[in-house]
């Protein structure tokens, strides 16, 4: 696509002045963006799939070290011959005084007793200048497909309209030594991006006051809440923040504290006040106040209540019956969407939080799934149904549990099948 205004046409100048990915940049892009792999036969006859060499390892090991190239390598039994895998990984550079985050794909090729070989293409940048205007260039990819992947690598890297590939291109790992614009450092960037995407905190340091000033009180965990969840009113909570400052109080948990904060207001207390705001225990206050909401609403007409279910049931599926069937498992976890208000009840229930009591089935653009272990709850989750990003995950009392992770590696491996009811919609 043309440069249609003067951003646009800076942009095309400085992409020609970007220098070509060094070896070191690849190597370690390619270290960090694909597993390391070893096939094992029953005979215990190992194949390291990085260099070809053959050894022998012991029945009912999982991980190893390679005696020739020294990778740590994952053992899976198989007789399978090759082995192709992809990745992302990003280098943030500066050009002509504008920011860029250049994303790059790897592709493996890999055969039993061969060494790998692989391919590293540059297929999108994101340009971002001091006033936190953006621009997209990218290559294409391939028309009609669901696959994130599929890249039209032979295609020249343009101004292009934001792909919906972005979000999980953007998730990748980021080459360790970067340079920034000074107006990123003038307003909060320290090099550390607190579990926050870079281009989204970019964007949002150069265009949000309150980001800014979170950032620099170093309250990163509501900034994070702030950039991600786009709906969220953070004015609501903006005089209880500035409170949190002036006392020094550390949230450690944002989500926690914002439901906290909604229960205190739910009940018409001082928001001003450091008392209520700051607790000594916030997790123990959450679920008093939680609590007290819940029998509070238990205790009104139970007419109304039936009423209001319904009415809340009908709007639930109206927003949400579109995502009704997604799950998915990796052998052990299993996790699903919860599909009606009942199931938020129950839900909210069995984990002691407050799925239900805060309506979080009536969230636009926020999705709640439940993960199990063999029917047993283990942690509920909230993904954003813009970024296709999770929002949140927790077990029971807002704990997290030793599956933690492995959740959420799980559900963003497979947010692909939310973005595709989304799209079609």
């Amino acid at each position: 696509m043309r440069p249609k205004n003067d951003f646009q046409r800076q942009v095309v100048a400085a992409m020609r002045k970007l220098r070509p990915t060094t070896k070191r940049q690849m190597q370690w892009g390619y270290g960090n963006s694909v597993y390391f792999y070893a096939y094992r036969l029953k005979s215990g006859k190992t194949t390291c799939m990085e260099c070809g060499h053959t050894f022998v390892t012991e029945e009912g090991t999982e991980e190893v070290v390679c005696p020739h190239c020294g990778k740590h390598l994952t053992i899976e039994e198989t007789k399978k011959e090759k082995l192709s895998q992809v990745g992302y990984f990003s280098i943030i550079t500066t050009a002509d005084e504008l920011q860029v985050l250049r994303y790059f794909f790897i592709r493996t090729h890999q055969r039993k007793g061969e060494k790998t070989t692989y391919t590293c293409t540059e297929v999108m940048q994101r340009w971002i200048d001091k006033d936190g205007n953006t621009c997209t260039t990218s290559r294409l990819r391939a028309p009609y497909s669901y696959c994130i992947d599929d890249w039209l690598c032979g295609s020249s890297l343009e101004i292009r309209t934001h792909s919906t590939a972005f979000p999980i291109v953007d998730g990748c790992s980021v080459y360790p030594q970067f340079d920034t614009i000074p107006e990123l450092k003038r307003n909060g960037f320290d090099g550390n991006f607190h579990n926050t995407l870079p281009s989204a905190l970019f964007e949002s340091l150069l265009t949000n006051a309150k980001t800014e000033t979170l950032v620099k009180a170093g309250y990163h965990e509501l900034a994070r809440k702030f950039i991600y969840d786009q709906y969220w009113d953070i004015d609501l909570y903006w005089a209880s923040v500035k409170v949190c400052i002036r006392n020094h109080y550390a949230i450690d948990d944002a989500s926690v504290w914002c439901d906290y904060i909604d229960a205190l207001r739910y009940f018409g207390k001082d928001l001003h006040n450091a008392k209520y705001v700051c607790p000594t225990d916030l997790n123990a206050e959450h679920d008093r106040w939680i609590e007290k909401k819940e029998r509070k609403e238990i205790e009104k007409s139970i007419n109304d209540k039936i009423e209001q279910f319904q009415k809340d049931e009908e709007k639930f599926r109206k927003l949400k019956s579109r995502y009704f069937g997604i799950h998915f498992t990796d052998g052990l976890i299993c996790v699903h969407v919860l599909e009606s208000v009942e199931e938020y009840l129950q839900e909210g229930e069995h984990m002691h939080h407050c799925v239900y009591s805060n309506k979080y089935y009536l969230k636009k653009n926020s999705l709640i799934l439940s993960a199990t272990i063999n029917g047993k709850r283990v942690e509920t989750i909230e993904v954003s149904l813009k970024t296709m990003k999770v929002l949140q995950c927790y077990g029971a009392c807002n704990k997290f549990t030793e599956h933690h992770a492995r959740i959420i590696d799980l559900v963003n491996k497979n947010a692909y099948l939310i973005g595709q009811r989304v799209k079609a919609a």
